[in-house]
């Protein structure tokens, strides 16, 4: 089992930041092993955004004609 831990009021003084910090914490832990947990460290926050980006990067490239070259959509996501 993995744990992600967010702490009061470190990591935010309200119950929905607490847990959505709590969360990317855990799945921090998730991807480092099994049995491991996780304290929220800012630098995850940053991680999930930059994820986050990069998910609609590729959900609008996939919607982008299939005459667009694909070397082109790499490079503009190279870009960021």
């Amino acid at each position: 089992m993995s744990i992600g831990i967010a702490t009061y009021p470190d990591d935010g003084t309200d119950a929905e930041t607490l847990m959505k910090r709590a969360d990317f914490a855990m799945y921090h832990a998730k991807d480092s092993g099994r049995n491991n947990q996780q304290f929220f460290e800012p630098k995850m926050n940053v991680h999930a955004v930059e994820r986050q980006s990069l998910e609609n990067d590729l959900r609008q490239a996939m919607d982008r004609p299939a005459d667009v070259p694909l070397h082109r959509i790499a490079s503009s996501n190279a870009m960021m």
